[in-house]
């Protein structure tokens, strides 16, 4: 509270930056209490400081209803903010995981496909899909969307997330 102003225009950008950070770390911490009213209030206030704290805000939001099964609000919750941010690949993602979650593995992969631009950043976006795959019990296109999120994997932890995934599918 002692961080907070009336108007978000009076942040300096670091004051912003900072705030964010408490924001959505007293939002983690609600939602671990399952204080559903105080997580979302905390990244609601995010997202009105606007700039990329607004996206993670609105990100986390839609992560939060997804997590305690509140579908009707992330899908509405999604769709408001790809709208509100259309270029934004993280919300993208966000939109495509609620949107499998409740049974349309078809339009969260037509979501993901064209956020593929063939470059080292693919490897998110081949997650997501092999993701949404395995929800849409689709395993050839998840073994296909692993197998290229392996190519751009780089770090062990990557590497060894990739194994996981492919376990999951197996199993």
């Amino acid at each position: 509270d002692s961080t907070a102003n009336a108007d978000a225009s009076a942040y300096t950008p670091q004051e912003k930056s900072n705030r964010n950070i408490f924001l959505e770390k007293l939002g983690t911490l609600y939602s671990d209490q399952n204080d559903l009213a105080g997580a979302e209030g905390a990244f609601r206030q995010m997202a009105a400081l606007g700039g990329e704290g607004a996206v993670r805000g609105e990100a986390r939001l839609i992560e939060l209803y997804q997590e305690k099964r509140e579908y009707d609000k992330a899908l509405q919750e999604s769709e408001r903010a790809v709208r509100e941010f259309p270029e934004s690949r993280e919300l993208k993602v966000a939109r495509a995981s609620v949107l499998a979650s409740t049974g349309n593995a078809a339009d969260a992969l037509n979501l993901l496909t064209p956020l593929l631009k063939n470059t080292e950043e693919d490897r998110e976006v081949w997650l997501a899909v092999a993701q949404v795959a395995l929800r849409g019990r689709d395993y050839t296109r998840a073994a296909e969307g692993l197998a290229k999120a392996e190519s751009l994997s780089q770090s062990d932890l990557e590497k060894s997330y990739i194994q996981f995934l492919y376990g999951s599918m197996w199993e």
